[in-house]
């Protein structure tokens, strides 16, 4: 009877996401795009910001784009179209102009999370509890 009751216990654990082989959340690393002014004043679009050369502002940088998902199934966005694309507020904004030292002259900010890095995630858990 404890065994079957841990068995359950075990499996529950991971259903809902605690498991040391399966974390409550995963992060993803959401893609930052921006919006500049260039030198001629025209507006470039969705351009892909590389992580800042500083290894010290990179992990800073890595940091404020992360994006944790639970993955236990209850937790499991029902919405996953909301988190694609996340706009930034002003304050991010002068965080960002800080980390590249007001090299852009920066319009917008957009965190995005393209659907293969969701369809990635949805993957991994599927391996770990072998559905096929």
């Amino acid at each position: 009877m404890k065994h079957k009751v841990l068995n359950l216990h075990r499996y529950t654990d991971e259903l809902y996401g605690y498991s040391s082989d399966l974390p409550e959340y995963r992060v993803i690393m959401r893609k930052l795009y921006v919006d500049y002014r260039d030198s001629n004043g025209n507006i470039v679009k969705n351009v892909l910001l590389e992580c800042p050369k500083s290894p010290l502002e990179r992990d800073r940088y890595k940091s404020l784009i992360e994006l944790r998902i639970y993955t236990g199934l209850l937790y499991l966005p029902l919405h996953l179209d909301d988190l694609m694309v996340e706009e930034f507020g002003r304050d991010l904004c002068v965080i960002i102009d800080g980390m590249y030292d007001n090299e852009y002259d920066f319009v917008a900010f957009r965190l995005v999370v393209e659907k293969s890095m969701i369809e990635e995630m949805y993957e991994q858990i599927a391996h770990v509890f072998e559905i096929v």
